[in-house]
């Protein structure tokens, strides 16, 4: 599950859902069997073990949203952190 990636971050053109790296399957270490890459979020809302997606009408904030970084994360805006804390 992808928490707190607005729809119009997720369907951006250099994202992508990676399954192999060098033509072999992505290994569990690194996300595999496979995992999101958000390179303009700091690639930090790049998911590791993708599981399932689910799209709702109200945000909701992530671990890592809830214990400081900010909500987004782009890092020509210079949203390394939330500012909470």
């Amino acid at each position: 599950m992808i928490r707190g990636v607005p729809i119009a971050d997720l369907i951006r053109e250099e994202n992508f859902f990676a399954h192999t790296v060098f033509g072999e399957p992505l290994s569990p270490d690194h996300g595999g069997p496979m995992r999101l890459v958000a390179p303009h979020l700091y690639a930090w809302k790049s998911a590791k073990w993708i599981n399932g997606l689910e799209f709702t009408e109200a945000e909701q904030l992530g671990f890592w949203e809830r214990n400081g970084y900010h909500r987004r994360g782009e890092p020509w805006a210079e949203e390394r952190y939330s500012g909470l804390f």
